[in-house]
């Protein structure tokens, strides 16, 4: 059962959309750790944490991870240890369309450990 209404990867799109992030556009992993304290401060930093690397295409280990088949986890790419942005559809490793976040409730299952991490 989530913590809150929304999934965490409802609320990273919430954040993505605060942000205004599009294109080229990146933050820090800071300022998703203070957006989320500030909005949702029952998440804590290590599922924030876990669901950035979860989605970010050009993490190695992210295969550990219990991914969507249907790519709907490969969203970010990861510049650095601290900065993301999003993945273009060239790093998504197929020749689909651009990358479009699904409309709330249309997300499928949600982080797979999140039971784990309650």
């Amino acid at each position: 059962m989530p913590v809150y209404e929304k999934s965490s990867s409802e609320l990273m799109k919430d954040f993505f959309k605060s942000i205004g992030l599009e294109g080229e556009k990146s933050f820090k992993r800071q300022e998703l750790f203070n957006w989320f304290n500030k909005n949702y401060p029952k998440l804590k930093k290590s599922h924030l944490s876990s669901e950035l690397l979860k989605l970010s295409v050009n993490y190695p280990s992210r295969r550990f991870f219990n991914l969507r088949t249907n790519g709907a986890d490969d969203i970010l790419f990861r510049i650095d240890t601290e900065t993301f942005r999003f993945c273009t559809t060239e790093e998504r490793g197929n020749s689909e369309a651009p990358l479009v976040i699904p409309p709330d409730g249309e997300e499928g299952q949600e982080f797979a450990l999140e039971k784990h991490l309650q």
